[in-house]
């Protein structure tokens, strides 16, 4: 749990969204979903969802 936080942490800084905003929500639903795949890797993680917004 505390890599997909600090993967979306990074994110909502990197595109200034707030984390409660309706783009994080997406975005971490999107890394779970990516990490239930199999994706363990947290700049495999921030590639996949970047510049997704």
């Amino acid at each position: 749990m505390a890599l997909l936080t600090s993967v979306l942490r990074r994110w909502c800084e990197r595109y200034q969204v707030e984390l409660t905003a309706e783009e994080s929500s997406r975005k971490a639903k999107e890394l779970v979903e990516w990490y239930e795949f199999g994706v363990k890797d947290p700049i495999e993680l921030e590639e996949l969802i970047d510049g997704k917004i």
